[in-house]
């Protein structure tokens, strides 16, 4: 049988194996001891919180066995710390004792990390300030659990700001964050408290100067940095400061400390004579040498040169050297003289000269009578002096009492105003006089009726009255029939006339008693000078203010619009030293010397060396040979030119912004309009302008109060944009306030104004703000406007005509209007149309010319006396013609030959013949070798065969594109050397 198997358990073979190790026999041995289990009696953090970036210790008390801690700890003895290291999020550390069984037990224990606290932002608002004002210290902090402050303020936990008056001197404020662990950022900031400002004494030598002979200006001060205005001169405490070179009537010292708090001090009262003065059309300026110049206007000798001769540049008045003040009226000048003398020249058919007589003088002559003058003003037809000993004296025009004297006799000679005594100032109007006294009061006397004298009424006054209500007042003011009052304070009244709105107060109505300058504050400087509805102030931080009539940029914000409140030109000028307004212009003249103008410079009065007109052709520099003219149109005041790569440049009135290239600004040199290419053709209406495109579209741009831009809108654009729909054009024409497309299929379209059926649809709305077809019109192969009437040609050589017929332009016999085209009788074979501004011309195949309608210059050509022709008649006198060219009242044909012949109204030289005498019948101009021809309202643009182009006529706003211009609508620097 198989024997059994042998089974030994481990513990039986360890004893028997035991035994026979020990020699034994079958007795027994030692028994083996059990291996204790591990035990922990303990495991933790010495801190179980800590900041990010610290270390802690662990310890652990254990026995029966050997102890590790992960998280790269290692060995560990029980009872004794270890470190964990640097920590920087939060941790979990485990410790195991294990035995020498290989029995183990575990323990765990976590460190929780706390990020440290943060201080984003600490701030002091002010960081400087004036001793004994407040701080406020701001700070942002996270991640902690309490703030502190130092400087005595401990404890701010739970807040966000605090407010502190630090003490005089340099304070360092320190904030510490604290978090839950104990960890801390810290964050400082620096304040400055400085003295206030204070000011104990500001003083002047002299309240009345002249403009470069000035006064002295002493403070006494503390605290602070010293500034005088206007002009931002520095001042030093009890330092004199000389002051000249202005007109300011308020001085203030402004004392600035460096935490920016201020105190100020004003002198006012200030009565400094002027040296820049403006009339009607001429300007007379005071040299820092003592001498008198003058340009413009001078037909009466107001420009005192010994001549009659008009000035584009400055001249001397003859024998005026040492002088302090000038002034102008209407057409007279004035010039105060250091030893209390007044020179005056001019016109003086009222006895505004003061020399006794009624004689004209073009040179300066002394007024008798009058010494120890301090101060000089006049009025447009008189003049005034106020003497040293507060008396006011008058001379001139006395037609309403202006002299003060209770009659209306004219005097010839100067002589005190009755009765008024303390006057430190003074203004004069066309028919009235202001006066002001030395306790800031204003007696007025003369014409009122636009309530000039603020009296409440409009009522004469032969004597000086008070102003009522009227006081602290420092500086007057006038205009033709308005009047003006700088008060102590800075602000402004006005009363008087307001037709253009040049009183600001933001209305058109006549004011009989004094009301606010609107929007104006802090003005120091009066405009001075003859104005005709508007008028300056300048302000003592800064910035030069205008307001009124501006019908030719007087106001020099770049615009023909009128303003009914004070306006800032541009950014802000600086504040000038002096400012005159004339008729239609505006002089201004800063701190450095440098003459700014603005306005209308029709007889140089701005001293730009331009004139009114050019009555024989002279070249247009700066455009390129094959660049072919456009003026425009009979009512336009625009050149365009288009180049041989059908881009456009333009130049004249850039008013609405015609001009195409965003700038409003008249410009007398050609400009590229930007943006615009492939133009075959141009034409304007007086303040708008059309562009046709090689490839039939056309473009508009400038006003649009009409609907004249055809772009369903009537707002106005400044660039060119097309007009929509508007396809196959081949011509087109512009009115005064209307546009006219002809396309390629012989239809005529329009658009804009309808005041005179200009749109020749029969009874029609006043205006269309989009092209719509001419009813009843086919077959036309030429176009032209007028002012408000149209000409067609059609393909059988026959005349259409619609619109205005007041001169019997349409030429159907009658001065009735026509809603609708009509047929011009007796017409037939015509190649040619040619609308006037009142007339019209056609131009027959054999080279005749015919014409009817206004005949007031002879634009008629008959050879007659002037005579509207109401029916078409053949032009005596001219033929070979091949092409006619219709201005305002004026025509120009160019024969085959190359020759130009004209006849018209050539006020402006527009017929071109050196002459600006009208001519009833044609007659050659001499200009020959001309190609071709293009007439605006009153100039013309010719290329002449060698290709160069040549310009004549008037120039007002720089039409002729010679680097001329007639009007400035922003102030523009000229070269007169005043210091």
């Amino acid at each position: 049988m198989r024997p059994f198997p042998l089974i030994v358990s481990s513990a039986s073979l360890f004893l028997a194996l035991s035994m026979t190790h020990c020699g034994g026999g079958g007795g027994g041995g030692a028994t083996p001891q059990p291996v204790p289990d591990p035990q922990i009696s303990s495991f933790g953090p010495a801190k179980a919180t800590i900041s990010a970036g610290e270390a802690t210790t662990l310890t652990g008390v254990f026995s029966n066995g050997t102890g590790t801690v992960d998280q790269g700890v290692g060995a560990v003895q029980s009872g004794t710390a270890v470190t964990t290291g640097t920590l920087t999020s939060s941790k979990t550390f485990t410790l195991t004792v294990t035995n020498t069984a290989g029995k183990s037990t575990t323990s765990q224990a976590t460190v929780n990390v706390l990020a440290a606290p943060v201080i984003s932002s600490f701030t002091a608002s002010p960081a400087t300030l004036t001793t004994g004002e407040n701080t406020l210290l701001t700070w942002t902090v996270s991640g902690a659990t309490s703030l502190s402050l130092n400087q005595g303020i401990n404890d701010v936990t739970g807040t966000s700001s605090r407010t502190v008056t630090p003490p005089q001197g340099t304070t360092t404020y320190t904030l510490t964050a604290t978090n839950a662990a104990g960890g801390s950022s810290t964050a400082s900031v620096t304040v400055q408290a400085v003295p206030a400002p204070t000011i104990a004494s500001f003083t002047s030598a002299s309240r009345t100067f002249g403009f470069f002979q000035g006064t002295t200006l002493t403070a006494q001060f503390s605290g602070g940095v010293g500034t005088l205005l206007p002009g931002n001169i520095p001042v030093l405490s009890g330092i004199p400061v000389p002051v000249s070179r202005t007109t300011a009537s308020r001085f203030v010292l402004r004392v600035t400390n460096a935490a920016g708090r201020i105190a100020t001090s004003s002198l006012v009262g200030f009565q400094p004579g002027s040296a820049v003065a403006a009339g009607d059309r001429f300007s007379i300026f005071l040299k820092a040498d003592g001498s008198v110049w003058s340009t413009g206007y001078n037909f009466n000798g107001q420009l005192g040169d010994g001549s009659l001769l008009d000035r584009g540049a400055p001249v001397a008045v003859q024998g005026m050297t040492g002088c302090l003040a000038v002034a102008t009226g209407a057409y007279h000048g004035m010039a105060l003289k250091q030893d209390g003398t007044v020179w005056t020249w001019g016109w003086n058919q009222s006895g505004q000269l003061g020399d006794g007589t009624n004689t004209d003088r073009n040179s300066p002559v002394m007024v008798p009578g009058l010494t120890n003058v301090i101060a000089i003003s006049a009025g447009q037809l008189h003049g005034l002096a106020l003497r040293q000993d507060g008396t006011l004296w008058t001379w001139g025009a006395n037609h309403a009492g202006q002299l003060g004297d209770g009659s209306t006799t004219y005097r010839p000679t100067a002589a005190p105003v009755p009765g008024l005594t303390g006057v430190v100032g003074m203004a004069g109007g066309w028919g009235h006089t202001l006066a002001l006294k030395e306790d800031g009061t204003v007696v007025a006397f003369g014409a009122n009726a636009q309530g000039q004298l603020g009296l409440g009424s409009t009522a004469n006054s032969l004597v000086p009255l008070p102003v009522p209500g009227l006081t602290g007042v420092v500086r007057l003011g006038s205009g033709n029939y308005s009047s003006y009052a700088l008060k102590a304070d800075g602000s402004m009244v006005a009363w008087g006339d307001n037709t253009h709105s040049q009183l600001g107060d933001g209305t058109t109505i006549q004011r009989n008693a004094p009301v606010q300058v609107t929007g104006l504050n802090e003005i120091t400087i009066l405009a001075t000078g003859s104005t005709n509805g508007h008028f300056l102030a300048a302000a003592l931080d800064g910035g030069i203010y205008a307001w009124g009539r501006n019908d030719f940029g007087q106001l020099g914000v770049g615009d023909l619009v009128n303003r009914n409140v004070a306006t800032l030109q541009g950014s802000g000028a600086p504040t000038p030293a002096a400012l005159a307004a004339g008729m239609y212009f505006t002089l201004e003249l800063g701190h450095d010397g440098i003459l700014t103008a603005a306005g209308s410079n029709s007889s140089g009065q701005l001293g730009a060396g331009v004139a009114p007109w050019r009555n024989a052709p002279a070249p247009i520099p700066g455009l390129a040979a094959n660049t072919t003219p456009w003026t425009g149109g009979s009512r336009s005041w625009n050149g365009f030119a288009i180049l041989p790569d059908g881009t456009l440049k333009s130049w004249g009135m850039g008013g609405y912004g015609v001009t195409g290239d965003g700038n409003m600004a008249d410009h007398s040199v050609p400009a590229t309009v930007p943006g615009v290419s492939g133009v075959a053709a141009m034409a304007a209406g007086v303040s708008h302008a059309l562009a046709l495109k090689a490839d039939g579209t056309v473009l508009a741009w400038g006003w649009n109060h009409k609907g004249q831009l055809g772009d369903g809108t009537t707002t106005n654009r400044t660039a060119p944009a097309p007009v929509p729909g508007l396809l196959g054009v081949i011509a087109i024409a512009a009115s005064v306030y209307a546009s006219f497309a002809l396309k390629s299929d012989g239809t005529v379209w329009a658009w804009g104004s309808n005041g005179y059926s200009e749109l020749g649809g029969g009874p029609a709305p006043a205006q269309r703000t989009e092209p719509y077809q001419v009813p009843g019109l086919g077959g036309v192969t030429a176009i032209s406007a007028g002012d408000g009437h149209v000409l067609v040609r059609k393909s059988d050589g026959t005349v259409w005509a619609w619109g205005y017929n007041y001169y019997g332009q349409i030429g159907d016999g009658t001065t009735v209007s026509r809603s609708a085209p009509y047929q011009v009788p007796g017409l037939s074979d015509m190649i040619a149309v040619s609308a006037g501004m009142n007339e019209s011309y056609a131009l027959n195949a054999d080279g005749s010319v015919w014409a009817w309608g206004a005949d007031f210059a002879g634009q008629m050509g008959d050879g007659a006396p002037a005579a509207n022709r109401l029916s078409p008649f053949q032009v005596p006198g001219i033929g070979g013609v091949a092409s006619i060219h219709a201005g305002n009242g004026f025509l120009l044909a160019l024969k085959s030959d190359g020759s130009v012949w004209g006849w018209g109204w050539n006020t402006y030289g527009q017929l071109g013949d050196g002459t600006n005498t009208n001519r009833n019948a044609p007659a050659p101009t001499g200009l020959t070798g001309v190609l071709s021809l293009s007439v605006g309202s009153s100039y013309v643009v010719a290329v002449k065969s060698d290709h160069t182009l040549v310009s004549w006529g008037a120039d007002s706003y720089g039409q002729l594109a010679s680097g001329r211009a007639l009007r400035f609508q922003v102030p523009t620097s000229f070269p007169v050397d005043l210091w």
